[in-house]
């Protein structure tokens, strides 16, 4: 009755995964647990605070809304125009423009301009970029406000 019929059946292990988030938060939970032990910080307000401070993630999420926040900035303007010169069907034996009849300098510039309103649509969708990532990292110090309070209680 014990014998299970299934041949080469093995009991499955779980095994859990742990976040990318929790990882950025064991070095300074740790660095911040061993000095609550020394009796440098001891209220969990001024722990979370810390933990904020000190966590890669969120400078990292920090450091990627200045980038929109300087790349909104520019989002809604034209790409640089273009100028140039040419010297076209010259003579190889003379530079001489009345040589040949066919030879000419040009002079050129060309500006490439959007659909009419994709400059402010782009404008309003870096804006809107750059807020989400405000969101995120607002939401990201809030959890990890909540893990330093559930850590210390």
């Amino acid at each position: 009755m014990g014998r299970d019929i299934r041949r080469g059946w093995e009991p499955k292990t779980m095994t859990r995964t742990i976040p990318p988030w929790r990882e950025a938060l064991a070095v300074p939970i740790l660095c911040l647990s061993l000095a609550t032990a020394a009796g440098a910080v001891d209220e969990p307000g001024k722990l979370a605070d810390e933990a904020i401070e000190a966590n890669p993630t969120l400078e990292a999420l920090r450091a990627r809304i200045a980038e929109l926040d300087a790349l909104a900035g520019a989002a809604g303007t034209w790409s640089d125009p273009v100028f140039g010169i040419e010297y076209s069907n010259a003579p190889v034996d003379s530079f001489a423009l009345d040589d040949h009849p066919m030879s000419a300098v040009q002079f050129q510039a060309q500006q490439t301009l959007p659909p009419w309103g994709w400059s402010r649509l782009r404008e309003e969708v870096a804006e809107s970029r750059t807020l989400a990532s405000e969101h995120a990292l607002s939401e990201a110090q809030t959890r990890l406000r909540r893990e330093v309070f559930e850590l210390y209680w």
